[in-house]
């Protein structure tokens, strides 16, 4: 793992921290353009999800015991009305 000169921890970017994960991400997403998906349950979310999915609403955590998990609720709610404004 790099660490890149002057930038503050936690704001270094994937391909200065751990650029063999970045690879393994640019080959799946040229294989998921390139390759038609017969699995009827596999979608691809809008580029609107994906910019959430990345947000700080991913620095939330869950409590509590299996199957009855509490995670942020405003995070849930965020990303709900976006899948659903994306109409998905």
């Amino acid at each position: 793992m790099a660490v890149a000169v002057g930038v503050p921890i936690g704001q270094e970017l994937i391909d200065a921290v751990d650029p063999e994960m970045l690879a393994i991400i640019k080959k799946e997403k040229s294989r998921q353009k390139r390759c038609l998906e017969l699995i009827a349950s596999e979608n691809f979310i809008s580029k609107a999800v994906t910019q959430a999915l990345g947000s700080c609403f991913t620095n939330k955590y869950s409590e509590g015991m299996v199957g009855q998990r509490f995670v942020n609720t405003l995070c849930s709610l965020f990303i709900y009305s976006l899948v659903n404004k994306s109409g998905l």
